[in-house]
C-alpha cells in the first residue's frame, strides 16, 4: 500500500514502493464552443476534431473560460456525427498536453490543450433545460 495518496487539481500523485507515478487525468464538462470541423490527417486517414468547451468560472458567474480539446480516431467521428455547437457535454478521462512550436516570426509559443479519448452527452441535463423553458 501507498504510504500517501493525495489530489491537486486533477492532478494525482501517488508513491508506491518509493517510485512515484503521475497520472495526468482531466474531467470537464461544458458547451461545444465552435462549429464541428472533422480533419482527416496522416497516411493512415487519422480523424480529428480540434474545438472548445465553454465552461462557466466557479467562482464569477459571468465570466466563460474557454478549453481547448482534442479527439481522435472513432470518438472524433462519432462527435462529428452527434454533437453539434451549444451542445452539453462531457469529457472524461482526458490528458492535458501542451505542444511548444515556434510561430511564423519566429517566437516560441505554446498550445495547451486536453486530449480527449471519450466524451458524453448530457442527455438528462440537456431534456432538463428544455424542460424548464416550455414552462
Amino acid at each position: 500500500q501507498p504510504p500517501f495518496a493525495y489530489m491537486v487539481c486533477k492532478w494525482y500523485t501517488m508513491y508506491i514502493n518509493k517510485e512515484v507515478f503521475i497520472m495526468n487525468s482531466l474531467n470537464i464538462t461544458g458547451r461545444v464552443a465552435q462549429d464541428i470541423e472533422l480533419k482527416i490527417v496522416g497516411e493512415k486517414g487519422t480523424k480529428i476534431i480540434n474545438n472548445a468547451l465553454a465552461v462557466t468560472d466557479k467562482k464569477d458567474r459571468n465570466k466563460t473560460n474557454f478549453i481547448s480539446f482534442t479527439l481522435i480516431g472513432l470518438s472524433a467521428e462519432n462527435f462529428n456525427k452527434l454533437v453539434k455547437k451549444g451542445d452539453l457535454i462531457a469529457i472524461e478521462n482526458a490528458e492535458l498536453k501542451v505542444d511548444n512550436y515556434t510561430d511564423k516570426n519566429g517566437s516560441k509559443r505554446n498550445r495547451t490543450y486536453a486530449l480527449a479519448f471519450n466524451f458524453e452527452l448530457n442527455y438528462l441535463i440537456i431534456l432538463h433545460i428544455a424542460f424548464i423553458r416550455c414552462k
